[in-house]
C-alpha cells in the first residue's frame, strides 16, 4: 500500500472536524476551536492523517458523548445499529 503522504495541517483539522468529530452529538464551534488549538501548539507543518487522528484522540475527550442517531431507513429497517455507520 505504500507510505502515506503528510497533509498540511489546516487540511487535518478540516478533515478530522467533518470526519471524526461531527458524529457526535455536541460537536459546534467550540470543538472546532478546541481542535484549532490543540493543532496551533504543533511545531510541525505536516502530518499524516493516522498521526494527527491519534493525537486528538490522546487530547480530545469523547468519553460520555453519545454519537448522532442514525437517520437511514435502510439501517432501521435490517436494524443495523449506529457502531456499524462509522
Amino acid at each position: 500500500m505504500g507510505i502515506k503522504k503528510p497533509a498540511k495541517i489546516e487540511h487535518l483539522i478540516n478533515w478530522y472536524y467533518g470526519n471524526i468529530a461531527y458524529r457526535y452529538e455536541n460537536c459546534d464551534i467550540d470543538m472546532y476551536r478546541k481542535i484549532k488549538e490543540i493543532a496551533s501548539k504543533l511545531k510541525v507543518s505536516e502530518l499524516t492523517h493516522k498521526e494527527f487522528s491519534v493525537l486528538m484522540k490522546e487530547n480530545l475527550n469523547f468519553e460520555g458523548i453519545r454519537k448522532k442517531p442514525c437517520d437511514c431507513a435502510i439501517c432501521k429497517k435490517f436494524g443495523i445499529g449506529d457502531y456499524l455507520r462509522y
